[in-house]
């Protein structure tokens, strides 16, 4: 199996949301470990731009600016024609971020994840929320709306919004 591990590091994702976010890629690989005996792991971070990097990379360097989603998706969706082929690989996808997304870029990302998606047998959206008042009042972000309907036709993706590091295990 191959794990892809994509997140935001932009400016908006602090210490908080990567600590979240490395407990919970954590959680996967152990549970994939459980099913596999040998993954790979790919990181993939992305601000404005993506780029597969080290696990060191991935947690602890920190962009400024924006976030263009789609970029993340369209690396994956390369490198899993390069290396992964869906024929001889199990491919899941987990993504960590805030919700942040520029809302130009959300018809490039539904299309891109519905392009790759019937390849892959799971993929986890992880949204983590410091916003106590966007849970009470259900407000969503552009980006958890795009995921959320493309879901609507896929069962393997799943979604979950967190606002604490216990909420990872609920």
């Amino acid at each position: 199996a191959v794990m892809f591990c994509i997140m935001d590091v932009s400016y908006s994702m602090g210490e908080v949301e990567k600590t979240i976010s490395k407990k919970f890629f954590m959680l996967l690989h152990l549970f994939l470990q459980r099913r596999y005996k040998n993954i790979e792991v790919v990181f993939i971070r992305h601000h404005e731009v993506a780029e597969e990097c080290d696990e060191e990379t991935f947690f602890t360097k920190k962009e400024t600016g924006g976030t263009i989603v789609s970029t993340a998706y369209d690396l994956t969706k390369k490198i899993i024609a390069e290396r992964y082929s869906p024929s001889d690989w199990n491919i899941y996808i987990a993504q960590c971020s805030d919700g942040d997304n520029y809302s130009n870029d959300n018809d490039e990302l539904n299309s891109l994840i519905r392009s790759m998606i019937d390849d892959v047998q799971f993929l986890a959206y992880l949204e983590i929320d410091q916003h106590p008042a966007n849970a009470i009042y259900n407000v969503k972000s552009n980006l958890w709306e795009t995921i959320e309907e493309v879901r609507h036709d896929y069962p393997q993706i799943e979604m979950h919004n967190i606002q604490d590091e216990k909420d990872i295990l609920t």
